[in-house]
């Protein structure tokens, strides 16, 4: 079988670097992808009252892809605000970065996200106390988590920056025994109100843990799930087919090879996730060119392929984040029960149990249509 060539003919002339640096560089625009893109981009250019946008899915299902593209949509839409004044900074992007003690450490997260800023005297910040102001420059030097915190929100508040995105955000819930998601939580729903600053999460479903903590985040949040692709749904494997088929035509090599053949393979060990395949495509060409090869074959990415014990331990995340996502009609009956809703008024003034199952609602009438009932027959005397 000839497979089609889509990368261009002159890199089988070029150095084994510059082969492995276009296959690193190829991104495909799939359709999980580009629907949350266009989902997020929507939400983000008609922001209402939101403040935390929270975009999550399975590990390497391309979150970060998502997250790079983005920043480069931004880049161009802000390119011309941005050439005509220095001074602001519209968006932001950094990353969550875990901690060595598993606590996810604040003051580490304001330094890094400073230096992106390229604030300048970064360890030289203070903090101004009440008599501090009243003597007029009175500073003091102070290195304190508080003290960088208000770095940050002074920085945002006065580069004008719309959207701060952060990625690798499950990382915010990396807490100690004793202290409580909601702190976390807290503290960036205050950075997001205090410097009028939309705040986009990307992370894997560790973030889920944070959408219901309090009633104002689950008001003033907004969530996107971005999913794998399932083998039991036909056109998603379809989809996944079709990826794994532009990837093949994409690695430059002079000797061919049908990753089709093993597209069951190849969906077992990414578990439908595109992230992880490319990730796993790019680092079986990367070693089979480094090696001298100039060919791969099925063998070539068994060796490279994620062991089965850590795909089971990637399944049983996506399974329990998958779960979490899905409605039930139990949670919706709790919801109806809460607000009062299970019960409903007859025309006599009593209440009786309402049936919430999809197969028991009541079926939708057109404007003016009676309900069911018995009419009189005859002519009925007018009173006297």
């Amino acid at each position: 079988m000839t497979i089609e060539q889509g990368f261009p003919k002159e890199l089988l002339e070029m150095s084994v670097v510059e082969r492995i640096s276009y296959f690193e560089r190829f991104v495909i625009s799939h359709p999980f992808i580009q629907r949350t893109f266009d989902d997020l981009w929507e939400t983000m250019s008609n922001n209402g009252s939101y403040s935390i946008l929270y975009v999550f899915g399975p590990t390497g299902v391309g979150k970060t892809t998502l997250y790079k593209k983005i920043i480069g949509e931004l880049n161009k839409k802000e390119q011309i605000n941005i050439a005509s004044n220095k001074s602001i900074i519209p968006f932001l992007g950094t990353r969550a970065i875990a901690s060595e003690s598993g606590n996810f450490d604040w003051k580490d997260f304001y330094l890094r996200t400073l230096e992106k800023m390229n604030e300048p005297l970064i360890g030289k910040k203070v903090l101004l106390t009440t008599e501090d102001k009243l003597r007029y420059g009175a500073y003091h030097n102070d290195n304190s988590t508080k003290a960088y915190r208000k770095s940050i929100e002074s920085a945002l508040k006065y580069r004008r920056t719309a959207f701060f995105l952060i990625d690798e955000a499950q990382h915010f819930t990396k807490i100690s025994t004793g202290k409580k998601l909601l702190n976390q939580m807290d503290v960036i729903k205050s950075l997001a109100a205090e410097t009028d600053t939309l705040i986009i999460l990307f992370g894997t479903y560790g973030l889920q843990k944070f959408f219901n903590l309090s009633d104002q985040l689950s008001r003033r949040g907004h969530e996107f799930h971005f999913p794998r692709y399932r083998y039991d749904n036909k056109n998603e494997l379809e989809i996944f087919e079709n990826v794994l088929w532009t990837f093949q035509c994409h690695l430059p090599l002079a000797k061919e090879i049908n990753l089709i053949n093993y597209l069951d393979f190849f969906y077992e060990r990414s578990l439908g996730c595109i992230g992880i395949l490319k990730d796993w495509v790019d680092r079986t060409f990367r070693k089979n060119l480094f090696s001298g090869k100039e060919e791969l074959t099925i063998d070539d990415f068994y060796k490279t392929a994620l062991s089965v014990n850590q795909c089971l331990t990637i399944a049983e995340e996506i399974i329990n984040g998958e779960n979490e996502q899905k409605d039930s009609d139990t949670r919706r009956g709790e919801l109806l029960n809460k607000i009062g809703m299970d019960t409903v008024i007859d025309e006599q003034g009593n209440t009786e149990g309402k049936q919430t199952n999809d197969n028991k609602k009541k079926k939708n009438k057109r404007v003016g249509e009676r309900n069911p009932k018995r009419d009189k027959v005859g002519v009925e005397k007018y009173a006297q």
